[in-house]
């Protein structure tokens, strides 16, 4: 009796040790007094960068160093995420965690500077570039002496300082009008555009390193889609200078007033729309069916059928398309009757998080090598679905026109994001309700972005 009472006392005491240890290792100051790996985020006091600065302390892991030149972002963004950290409790000490330096990636000596002042820096995160899709198509040059060159002079000085993990924030733009859907990783690649063209040129250099030196370079690239949301404390989001690039700020800016009213850039697209039904669709008169299966998987993967509708009324064709998504026995149906485009709109959170998780994967395998990935949730959402969940967000109407496409714009792109959860184990959990409730919430606390309504006047 006596031995198993000490015994069942060992057991008691190691438990206690156990519980103890585990705990302390999720604290704080546990997390404090351990070796922390130091990042370095590019762009990060933008849009995705700030989300992901955000992530990267709430897992306690990471000092954070973020270069950006604040010519489209806002330090605010930074203040805000050191808020959110101390609100959440994930770390004491934040101030020494977060640290910013205004440097533009093309610029020798402000990275000598960056990289002499922290040279515990381990990794590197890169979203600093000109990012619209239209200004690339007008101001080609810029795009590629920033995106390109600046990328390069990154690239020299990680090399020299011997930091091999690399995250790049590619785009999906890179495959241009695809051939194939859903997109995967070994998709061609064709960008339509010079901002995807920078991007392409950047994976392509990555990939020339990498095989140079292998030793040297261990490299992610991130395709990601089309991010769209907020944080949902309201804290932190998207905030555009100037005439918003892309969607979800113009709808958002139109919901508080900012702005008169939307234009959904792609009247004439051959693609899904989201906003009728088939019903809708077969009371059309002139109605010309022809049938293309895409692809046919049985037992137990799904079947796809892509359905082209040609109508015609009074005198103007219009077209229309359908898809048909049937596992087993299960038809769920589509029809849709404008030409919006469709795109893989995925929370920002959700990226966010993607990129810890790929930044977590270069630390735990230093033989990754060079691989791409998509971050998306594989679902194609169009400009109108968009509209009607920031109209059921607001629960106000969202008034719209429709107009042409822009410069290099494709009409439908969403991603097989399989790959990212089989090499990563992420996943996007978030969906168009979440992105269009947090925009809002974004949006309704913070009208002017990062400014107050007398600052945004006198910058105008």
């Amino acid at each position: 009796m006596k031995s198993m009472n000490i015994f069942l006392s060992i057991v008691s005491l190691v438990l206690s040790y156990t519980g103890v240890s585990a705990f302390a290792a999720s604290t704080p100051a546990a997390a404090a007094a351990a070796q922390l790996r130091t990042v370095l985020v590019t762009g990060g006091a933008g849009y995705i960068g700030s989300h992901t600065c955000l992530e990267l302390l709430a897992t306690g892991k990471y000092n954070v160093v973020v270069i950006d030149t604040l010519d489209n972002s806002s330090e605010e963004s930074l203040k805000r995420v050191k808020e959110l950290v101390k609100l959440g409790g994930g770390c004491d000490d934040v101030e020494g965690r977060l640290h910013f330096r205004n440097c533009d990636i093309r610029d020798e000596k402000g990275l000598c500077n960056v990289f002499d002042e922290f040279q515990d820096i381990s990794s590197c995160i890169h979203f600093a570039g000109l990012k619209a899709v239209g200004e690339s198509v007008s101001h080609p040059l810029s795009y590629y002496d920033c995106n390109v060159g600046g990328t390069t002079t990154l690239l020299r000085h990680l090399q020299s300082r011997s930091i091999p993990n690399f995250v790049f924030s590619s785009s999906a733009t890179v495959y241009g009008d695809p051939e194939f859907l859903p997109l995967r990783e070994n998709a061609r690649l064709q960008a339509t555009n010079p901002y995807g063209r920078t991007k392409l040129f950047i994976e392509e250099i990555l990939r020339d390193c990498h095989a140079s030196d292998p030793e040297k370079w261990n490299i992610l690239i991130l395709r990601y889609f089309n991010p769209i949301g907020a944080h949902p404390s309201g804290k932190i989001g998207e905030d555009p200078q100037g005439i918003p690039n892309n969607l979800m700020p113009f709808i958002a800016q139109v919901c508080v007033g900012r702005r008169e009213k939307l234009s959904v850039f792609g009247d004439d697209y051959d693609t899904p729309d989201g906003t009728g039904t088939c019903a809708n669709m077969c009371s059309h008169e002139n109605i010309i069916y022809s049938f293309m299966p895409d692809f046919c998987h049985v037992l137990g993967v799904h079947c796809y059928l892509y359905y082209f509708v040609l109508v015609t009324q009074n005198t103007k064709e219009k077209r229309f398309s359908f898809l048909i998504k049937c596992p087993f026995f299960h038809a769920h149906i589509h029809a849709h009757k404008c030409h919006s485009g469709v795109r893989d709109y995925i929370h920002v959170v959700d990226l966010a998080k993607g990129h810890v998780a790929a930044l977590e994967k270069l630390y735990s395998n230093n033989k990754l090598g060079c691989e791409a990935v998509n971050l998306g949730t594989g679902t194609g959402v169009s400009v109108l679905e968009l509209v009607e969940g920031m109209a059921k967000a607001t629960g106000k109407p969202v008034p719209y026109v429709m107009a042409p496409r822009r410069p290099g714009d494709v009409a439908t792109v969403y991603a097989d994001p399989k790959n990212a959860e089989d090499m990563l184990g992420w996943k996007a959990s978030l969906g168009v309700k979440e992105m269009c409730e947090d925009t809002w919430r974004w949006q309704s606390l913070n009208p002017f972005g990062y400014n107050t309504e007398e600052e945004k006047v006198l910058e105008q």
